[in-house]
């Protein structure tokens, strides 16, 4: 039902591809044996859409992304769409 619910959504308003901060903040440090915050991903993980986060910089000299989510079985398109996105990200860093 969630996985149907955002797709009408995403097909209503003419959305091919949703962008979020990959984290709510910088990665964390090593040193506090945390890899992730599961609060800008879970949505979608539970959705069974497919998501892939890309660098979009630093934040206090750790690097940070972003999330880009398409409809269940875009993926190929979502990782097009993300290639483009990484690749403009880097010219402007």
């Amino acid at each position: 039902a969630l996985r149907e619910t955002i797709k009408n959504w995403m097909d209503e308003v003419g959305v091919d591809v949703i962008l979020t901060p990959s984290q709510l903040g910088p990665a964390p440090l090593a040193s506090t044996g945390r890899t992730s915050w599961g609060h800008t991903t879970l949505l979608w993980s539970m959705a069974g859409m497919p998501a892939v986060s890309v660098p979009a910089g630093t934040v206090s000299s750790l690097p940070v992304g972003i999330q880009g989510v398409a409809g269940f079985g875009k993926d190929e398109n979502l990782l097009l769409w993300m290639k483009g996105l990484e690749t403009v990200g880097r010219s402007l860093l």
